[in-house]
Parts: C-alpha cells; structure tokens; sequence
C-alpha cells in the first residue's frame, strides 16, 4: 500500500508539473466591459496543448482592457478577446433608447445583437443599424433603457427618436 500510495504521489505530482499556469474567466464580463482582477481566475492547462490562452503571470496585460465579446465563466482567456479600445471607438456612439412594451421584443435583447432603431410616427423611411451594448433593468413606469452603440453619424436621430418616445427596435440578427 505504500509504495502504490508513493508511485500515485509521483504521478499526480508530475502531472502537475506538465502543467502551466493560464488565466480563465471567472465570471461574466459582458461585451463592451472593462476587464477587472475578479473577473479573472487561475487555471492549469496542459502544456504544448496548442491552446490559445494567455499565461496567468500576464494576467496585469489584461486587467483595465475591454471585452470585444461576451466572456464567460469557464472560458480560457485568449489576447484577442479584449482590446485597449474603450466604447465607443472612432465613429461611434452610445445613445440610451427608453423603450415601452411592445417598442421592443418581447425576446430579451442581448449584448452584439444587431437592431433596427425604427421610428413608430413614420410609414415610410428606412431603419438605422444598431448594436445592442446592453439592457437596463425594467423601471416602475414599465421601461427599460437599452444601450445602442451606433454611427456617431445616425446618433442625432435616434437620440431624438428616443427623446420623442417613437424609437421601436426591430432585433435582426442574434451575434
């Protein structure tokens, strides 16, 4: 029993030792957010696995940066997952939309879905292309703000289609 015990104690410690340290996603951060400490978690991976991750003592190369997507509990953290680049880049916005029931789906919108920002006093005219960045919480009067990141150029006119309440969004595509 005791040298099994002590030939198990070898295997497991170099089993160990094939290992390298990575960074893994310890919990959501949500596409457009900033990367904190918290959100990251030490993981051993295999080495020569041929993985793209990021080794854990790089772990301050990656704290401060954004999410270019949504990063999820679990995942292995990859360098192209994150950018330098906060929201909104070079010819972008973000405009808020107020929007009642029945001005949205009734689907829960999600960070990179692609939207048409209508406007409902209109019959005729074309849309503007829209990402969802995120969702507020419903509030007492039954409206839920959403985060629209937008050309800077269409900015005005769906900041005044949300101003006037006449702002629909149309999901289109689910990224």
């Amino acid at each position: 029993m005791t040298v099994l015990g002590a030939v198990g104690s070898v295997v497991v410690f170099q089993q160990i030792g094939d290992r390298v340290p990575a960074i893994g996603i310890a919990r959501t951060v949500p596409f457009g957010q900033q990367v904190t400490e918290q959100d990251l978690r030490q993981i051993l991976l295999p080495t020569g696995s041929e993985l793209a991750l990021v080794e854990w003592e790089r772990s301050d190369e990656i704290v401060g940066r954004y999410a270019v997507t949504d990063l999820l509990p679990g995942q292995i953290m990859t360098r192209d997952a994150v950018t330098a680049d906060r929201l909104p880049g070079p010819g972008q916005a973000i405009v808020g939309v107020a929007v009642e029931p029945g001005q949205v789906p009734v689907t829960p919108l999600a960070p990179r879905d692609q939207v048409l920002v209508v406007d409902a006093g209109e019959s005729s005219g074309s849309g503007v292309d829209a990402s969802v960045l995120r969702t507020g919480p419903i509030d007492v009067g039954s409206r839920r703000t959403v985060d629209l990141l937008v050309s800077d150029v269409d900015a005005p006119r769906v900041a005044r289609l949300a101003e006037a309440g006449r702002a629909v969004l149309v999901l289109v595509e689910r990224r």
